[in-house]
């Protein structure tokens, strides 16, 4: 295990595969302030990163390292209320798949402008039907298939997915429903 010290010799290629892999959080924590974005966003990655460093590393500069943070299954609820309000769609589009965010963010990123996001929303198992009912009358097709693929959509309405002028989206309901009817 590298220590503190010889962090500063090590190479790129250590200081990367170190942030994210290590369980020391004194390393973990130095590699969070590391020169390259690179090495901060492989941090971010690490499940064993705490909660201070997921919240120094939502701040980052680099929207890669924030992206990283939203992705953390660890990323407390303060951070990812902080990220389902980035403008960078691509950050909210991974607090809308994370499984720790709350009803009232995927309510709020249902309503998003992106269709990416309101996709990802639809697929997270932890939508409500009332979400799930919601997005299944979305403008986007993909929006509409994720919901018809979500674990948790409700046979009432897959069976107005089954209709839809989108071949995809009847195609995802129908397996659905066949899948409901064997289970």
């Amino acid at each position: 295990m590298k220590s503190l010290i010889d962090l500063s010799n090590a190479s790129f290629e250590e200081r990367y595969e170190l942030a994210q892999s290590t369980s020391d959080i004194d390393v973990l924590n130095a590699l969070a302030e590391d020169d390259d974005w690179n090495v901060r966003e492989a941090a971010a990655e690490n499940l064993k990163a705490t909660r201070d460093i997921l919240e120094k590393l939502a701040k980052d500069n680099y929207w890669f390292v924030r992206l990283r943070v939203a992705e953390n299954p660890n990323a407390t609820l303060d951070i990812l209320e902080k990220l389902a309000k980035e403008n960078v769609l691509n950050i909210r589009e991974a607090v809308a798949r994370n499984p720790s965010a709350t009803l009232a963010i995927l309510e709020r990123l249902a309503k998003d402008n992106y269709w990416l996001v309101r996709k990802a929303v639809a697929g997270n198992p932890n939508a409500t039907t009332a979400i799930l009912k919601k997005l299944a009358k979305d403008e986007d097709e993909d929006v509409r298939e994720a919901v018809a693929r979500n674990p948790k959509v409700t046979p009432d309405i897959l069976e107005k997915l089954a209709r839809d002028d989108d071949w995809l989206v009847r195609n995802a309901a129908l397996r659905a429903l066949e899948m409901q009817k064997v289970n």
